[in-house]
């Protein structure tokens, strides 16, 4: 009989040293683009929000914000909850997304909410933008509403 190879989990950390932890600080080093053209990595960049939108013509929306934006000289990235794999496929720009609180039942509320928030740094720190965009909830909106379902 073949002898498999063991694996050692690591149990994982108490809850309350999740408290202890500092919020990560942003960077003030900003994501280096590989982009064709050059004169996209010079361009302030602005993030679309779509968080929570159950519009099913949300992927046209975030689009036409994109299109406008790009021809206003910015440099658009997207953040959303939900897309469909198709756009996320085929989108000519950069897309972040942040879990729903339903994918990820595994964890507290509180653990969920230092989660999305810690992303949500680190989201605004690499991609260093100077403005947003919210096709529907804003950020905090977002967190609130999951926390409550």
């Amino acid at each position: 009989m073949p002898v498999l190879p063991r694996r050692w989990f690591v149990p994982a950390p108490p809850p309350e040293s999740l408290l202890e932890k500092p919020s990560p600080v942003s960077s003030t080093v900003a994501y280096a683009l590989a982009h064709p053209d050059p004169s996209m990595a010079t361009r302030p960049r602005i993030l679309v929000t779509a968080f929570g939108s159950e519009s099913p013509r949300i992927t046209e929306t975030i689009n036409a914000a994109c299109s406008i934006a790009l021809m206003d000289g910015l440099f658009p990235i997207v953040a959303a909850s939900e897309l469909s794999i198709e756009f996320l496929v085929n989108a000519p720009m950069p897309i972040e997304t942040l879990p729903r609180r339903a994918h990820l039942r595994c964890l507290s509320e509180l653990e969920y909410s230092q989660y999305v928030n810690r992303r949500w740094t680190i989201i605004l720190g690499k991609w260093a933008v100077s403005e947003t965009i919210d096709l529907a909830k804003d950020f905090a909106g977002f967190v609130e509403d999951q926390l409550d379902t």
